[in-house]
């Protein structure tokens, strides 16, 4: 089973995706911020992160960027989503190196193509990184 993080600080965004993707068969861990986020991904193996770019304190822009410059993760898929329209979301994707960007509100099915498409080409799991001091 694939394990997807989903990162939000709004509850309710982070309920409906969660449902949308349990729903189809996916695992879903889940941060309110961005620091939580980091603290996730070095303890637990996922497949894809969701990752709202709005956040307060580590936004999703800072949690893309050490993700991209740690090697354990650096090829992880990472799916940002926003508010802002057209080819501003393409300019924040390429930006924050993220594989695909949604823009809110974004519709179910948009979503589950993106996630089936970045998840049908990972590898499995890699294992949780040993932690630094």
């Amino acid at each position: 089973m694939k394990t997807i993080l989903l990162v939000d600080d709004d509850t309710n965004v982070r309920r409906s995706i969660r449902y949308v993707l349990k729903n189809q068969g996916y695992r879903i861990v889940e941060a309110h911020t961005g620091a939580v986020a980091i603290e996730m991904l070095r303890r637990e193996p996922v497949d894809l992160v969701v990752l709202d770019l709005v956040m307060p304190e580590m936004d999703g822009t800072m949690v893309c960027d050490r993700i991209r410059s740690t090697p354990q993760w650096a090829q992880l898929p990472v799916i940002i989503f926003t508010v802002m329209r057209g080819e501003l979301c393409r300019d924040w994707q390429h930006y924050v190196k993220a594989d695909a960007c949604l823009i809110k509100p974004f519709q179910v099915g948009e979503l589950l193509a993106v996630v089936k498409k970045l998840l049908g080409r990972t590898e499995p799991s890699p294992q949780p990184a040993a932690q630094t001091a």
